[in-house]
């Protein structure tokens, strides 16, 4: 992941992060000779905890990197947010079905488009995870 180590400082919007991201589970799948279909999933949540160790709580926390990373995205946070009664509807039933490790592609980025719905105006798109995930007391 070169580009987070020597770049992580550039402007990317959301449109440029998704792209980016798209290539990276890609290359994931060629690395490990993974079917693409189904495994999605897995290889983005190994890419949001990077990006969440190397770049948010890291040096470049402030950058745009590190507002448009997606979260990690588990069930945990799925099924707190289908709880919600604050939710859309719509948004409550897909996530509470949601099976993280078995998205595709599609999958994958209509999750990440229902949580940008919920994303507060201004605020990083990580900081999803921080608020609507419980914390263990």
């Amino acid at each position: 992941m070169g580009y987070v180590e020597t770049r992580a400082d550039d402007d990317i919007s959301a449109d440029q992060f998704d792209k980016r991201h798209a290539d990276w589970v890609q290359g994931i799948h060629r690395a490990l000779s993974l079917p693409s279909q189904r495994l999605y999933g897995r290889a983005a949540k190994l890419i949001a905890i990077y990006i969440k160790s190397m770049v948010v709580v890291g040096p470049h926390g402030g950058s745009q990197l590190a507002n448009e990373a997606h979260p990690p995205i588990d069930r945990r946070l799925l099924s707190t947010i289908a709880k919600n009664k604050d939710v859309d509807t719509e948004v409550r039933k897909r996530f509470r079905v949601a099976t993280w490790t078995k998205f595709t592609h599609a999958d994958y980025l209509t999750t990440i488009n229902d949580l940008r719905g919920l994303r507060s105006p201004g605020e990083p798109f990580w900081k999803i995870e921080a608020d609507w995930t419980p914390r263990d007391v």
